[in-house]
């Protein structure tokens, strides 16, 4: 009797950090109050891909995707109008000095 009552103790000794293993495995895999398990945890970051997912697809104006295309876009039409202006600035400069250079003219014709 008493070799059972050993062989008993030798196997629950033997077992105790297998079993604790498992045990915590399944905490975590469960949870416990308080604290989510692995399944709660995944399904929370499911719900947070799919928010993630929404802002960055399309949708016809709502979504950050299609925010960031809309200044993209104006941002090239401010840069398309700034070239112009600037194109514009420097015909009109061209002219400037063209016309400065013939009062230049003038002024030495009528001061001889």
């Amino acid at each position: 009797m008493l070799a059972v009552l050993i062989f008993i103790a030798w196997g629950i000794v033997k077992m105790y950090r297998p079993a604790t293993i498992v045990v915590r495995f399944l905490d975590r895999l469960i949870g416990a109050p308080g604290r989510p398990g692995l399944l709660d945890r995944m399904a929370a970051l499911e719900v947070q891909v799919q928010r993630i997912h929404t802002e960055v697809t399309p949708n016809h104006g709502g979504s950050m995707n299609d925010a960031v295309r809309r200044l993209e876009r104006r941002q090239q039409e401010d840069v398309d109008r700034l070239t112009e202006h600037l194109k514009v600035a420097e015909r009109d400069q061209r002219r400037i000095d063209e016309v400065a250079e013939s009062v230049e003219e003038i002024r030495k014709i009528v001061e001889d």
